[in-house]
Parts: C-alpha cells; sequence; structure tokens
C-alpha cells in the first residue's frame, strides 16, 4: 500500500493552512490599502475646499473688497469695492455662503477667524489674517493667510 498515489490528510491540512494564512494576509492589505485611500482622499477634498476658500475670499479683498463682522447676526460679511455682500459666513449654522448665486462654498467649516490689521494711520491700507479650519469625519484641515488691500483704490459708483 505505501507505492498507492495520493495526498495524505496530514499534507492537505498543512496546505489548507498555509492558504488561509496567505489569504488573510492578502486581504489585510487589500483592507489597509482601500482604508487609506478613503483617508487621502477624504484630506485630499478639505485641503482643495479650504485652498478654494481662502483663493475666493482672497481674490474679493485684493480686488478693494472688505470683511466686516455683524455680531448681532453671527455673521462674517465679505463684501466687494462697490460693498455688496459677495461671501458671508454664519458661524451659527457654519457655512460660507456666496450671496451672489445663493450657493453654499461650504458646510464643513469648524472655524473662521478674521483679525483686521490697520497698516496706515488712517486706515486705507488694510491687513486681514484668515484662519480657517475644516472638518469633515474624524479630518481636520487648518489654513491661514493675510490678504491686503488699499481702501484708497476702491473704485466708488
Amino acid at each position: 500500500m505505501r507505492n498507492q498515489r495520493g495526498v495524505t490528510l496530514v499534507e492537505l491540512l498543512i496546505v489548507i493552512l498555509i492558504m488561509v494564512g496567505v489569504s488573510t494576509i492578502g486581504f489585510q492589505l487589500f483592507s489597509y490599502s482601500t482604508n487609506m485611500t478613503k483617508t487621502v482622499a477624504a484630506e485630499n477634498e478639505l485641503q482643495r475646499e479650504a485652498r478654494f476658500l481662502l483663493e475666493t475670499i482672497s481674490n474679493v479683498v485684493r480686488d478693494g473688497g472688505k470683511i466686516t463682522e455683524d455680531s448681532t447676526a453671527n455673521k462674517t460679511i465679505i463684501a466687494d469695492k462697490l460693498d455688496q455682500a459677495q461671501i458671508v459666513y454664519d458661524s451659527v449654522t457654519e457655512t460660507l455662503t456666496f450671496i451672489p448665486s445663493n450657493s453654499t462654498l461650504s458646510e464643513n467649516i469648524s472655524s473662521f477667524n478674521v483679525t483686521e490689521k490697520p497698516i496706515s494711520l488712517n486706515r486705507t491700507k488694510m491687513a486681514y489674517s484668515i484662519e480657517l479650519v475644516l472638518q469633515k469625519d474624524d479630518f481636520q484641515f487648518a489654513v491661514s493667510t493675510e490678504v491686503f488691500n488699499d481702501l484708497d483704490k476702491r473704485v466708488r459708483y
């Protein structure tokens, strides 16, 4: 009976154990890479959104706009050079809204702070320090910038 061809039960069990081990390692690597892809995509989306928001606000301010706080309505208003509100941040709902199209720019804002710094004695040259923190799920991204404008160069119609 020793000359019979075939696989013994012990050999079959060893092969099954090796395949289970390799499959487990492969599944864990796949699961880890999928989670990392989702994490990186979420972080990139927050970074893209933060850069877009800062660029939009900066463009309005650099073009002669100004930033004012309305503490009674819990709103920060970014107005253009014609003093028309362009962007409004509502601290109660934590949303940033683009007024001309009434579209929400972001609902992921957890903090939006603006500090006004006069550069000239007559307050015609201003620097605005803008700090923005976005949060979505477990991810948070903070960004800040300084924007300068010269109120003497604002066009009045």
